[in-house]
């Protein structure tokens, strides 16, 4: 008999240009408190999905809780208090298509895993962005 067993991680992220590193972008996981870069907006989303799903799968192979990772109270006292209301939602397949700038991004992500049976490891099924918020930068932010 096949138990399909499905489980979804909505995590947020905040994915901005690099301070000390010209052309590079890091992005925050606050959820899971992890960091990536990337050398354009595009491959630090990249690269953040890939890390929370690796993560996520790290921690429920070792039957631990992915949740338990929260960044420090203050990265997310920046996050909904200094930047968000800065931000204007956008959709998040325009965030890469468009040739825009921006001084930072915050997006929600959507990670899904399945198990098809009791005993067998988690796959991911999907990672969406429902929700995207993001500043244009002005030429004083670039």
């Amino acid at each position: 008999m096949s138990t399909r067993n499905e489980q979804s991680f909505n995590v947020w992220i905040v994915v901005r240009p690099a301070a000390d590193v010209p052309g590079q972008w890091v992005a925050h996981c606050l959820d899971l408190d992890v960091v990536t870069y990337g050398n354009s907006l595009r491959h630090a989303l990249d690269m953040v999905h890939e890390a929370a799903r690796n993560t996520i799968l790290d921690d429920l192979n070792s039957n631990q809780d992915p949740m338990d990772r929260r960044a420090p109270r203050e990265c997310w006292d920046e996050m909904f208090k200094k930047l968000m209301p800065r931000a204007k939602r956008v959709e998040a397949r325009d965030l890469v298509e468009r040739n825009e700038r921006y001084a930072f991004v915050i997006a929600q992500l959507t990670l899904s895993f399945v198990r098809k049976s009791a005993g067998e490891s988690p796959k991911a099924s999907k990672c969406e962005t429902p929700v995207a918020f993001a500043e244009s930068a002005t030429p004083a932010c670039i």
